[in-house]
């Protein structure tokens, strides 16, 4: 059996890092299949649903089951889903076949945070954004290999797929004991969950987190061509930019944040993203733009991961069910602030639209500046979770 804290922590990073890749998976494939916009939307939103499902299914799980035999149940089903992707060219039954790719990688995204905070208790931050960091790295890593490959999806994915049954066999040889050996009851959890006020704040800032990734990369190329006057190289460059700032801030926040510190690094970035997303919106620097884009992405970076942070280590004796609420967040945020960012955009035009990027952040700032007390106090003799008899 494998026990060593480093080889779940680099299968926890190897997992992720398929996340980004099969996350990536419609957007890489969707020109050489021939699907239309309508379509792709379809099939990202049916990934979502699986996503959530995951999510919140393996979050409440983590708490009570051995975290490797979830991973390896998520790995089986992701798997199969990449080795079935477009075998049928029938479009209901792929989309299908994304709702339970979504499932894998929900319980991903479910589980391998808490397995770190069990793993590295005094340092889950640093971990946690390191974990987060491999998920860009599969994004860009399958955008690249397909290019590598001549465009030639199929093998990559197929490729994917096979690597990823190799990862169950990993997590099923794999273990980790249920963290205290505490088998909490789940209503229980619920009750402790709908009774305190920071589980919906931690939530409002994952979504709003979410949001602004999504939206930023959404809009970056348009924006600085229509609005910076780049062209459409100049701008997939500074795209290629942004990109790498987030995962890269990821990275280093990962490296620096230490036990303790975790909320004064979160303030900090939900702090210099108001100024840094006013600059990029709003003032043309000229050639000074670069590193806007640059410090933007690295303001953004960690917001997400350090949110995370806070809520698992909060509630440690329920981290599972916490994060998988949480991370419910994340389909939404990827969805709502891009929706809205469209309507003001169709209504007042790009330039105005911009606005809810910095006004995002500041919605963060506001929330963790009222709420410090509580948001960062001791842990309230409520949260705590009495074992299952």
């Amino acid at each position: 059996m494998i026990k060593s804290a480093r080889a779940l922590t680099f299968s926890s990073y190897a997992a992720m890092l398929f996340l980004g890749i099969a996350d990536a998976l419609v957007g890489s494939a969707a020109r050489q299949i021939g699907l239309s916009a309508p379509q792709i939307g379809q099939m990202i939103a049916t990934q979502n649903v699986g996503f959530g499902i995951g999510v919140m299914v393996s979050g409440n799980f983590a708490d009570t089951h051995p975290k490797p035999r979830i991973l390896m149940v998520g790995s089986i089903i992701l798997a199969l889903a990449c080795l079935a992707f477009y075998r049928v060219p029938i479009f209901w039954v792929n989309c299908l076949v994304m709702f339970f790719v979504g499932l894998g990688i929900g319980s991903y995204e479910g589980v391998t945070d808490t397995m770190l905070l069990d793993l590295h208790p005094d340092q889950a931050a640093s971990y946690i954004n390191i974990n987060h960091f491999w998920v860009g790295v599969g994004k860009t890593g399958l955008a690249v290999y397909v290019m590598l490959l001549a465009l030639n999806w199929r093998a990559s994915v197929t490729q994917s797929g096979v690597a990823v049954l190799v990862l169950a066999g990993v997590f099923a040889l794999s273990y980790l004991p249920v963290r205290g050996g505490v088998r909490s009851n789940f209503g229980e959890r619920v009750r402790v969950l709908t009774r305190d006020w920071t589980v919906a704040v931690f939530f409002v800032l994952a979504v709003l987190a979410v949001g602004i990734e999504a939206c930023s990369i959404g809009i970056m190329t348009t924006f600085l061509v229509d609005l910076r006057g780049f062209s459409a190289s100049q701008a997939q460059m500074g795209l290629i930019v942004y990109v790498a700032a987030i995962g890269l801030g990821r990275l280093i926040v990962g490296l620096l944040v230490r036990s303790g510190r975790v909320a004064q690094w979160t303030v900090a970035l939900f702090g210099a993203g108001v100024p840094l997303f006013l600059l990029l919106s709003f003032a043309n620097l000229g050639p000074l733009t670069w590193l806007v884009i640059f410090a933007a992405g690295l303001g953004l970076s960690a917001c997400l991961p350090l949110v995370l942070s806070l809520g698992g280590t909060r509630f440690p004796e329920m981290a599972g069910t916490v994060l998988g609420a949480l991370k419910v967040g994340i389909p939404i945020g990827g969805i709502l602030l891009p929706f809205l960012l469209s309507l003001v955009s169709s209504a007042a035009g790009l330039p105005v639209a911009m606005a809810i990027l910095p006004a995002a952040f500041l919605i963060g700032l506001v929330l963790l500046a009222v709420n410090t007390a509580t948001l960062f106090g001791p842990l309230p003799a409520r949260s705590q979770v009495s074992p299952e008899r």
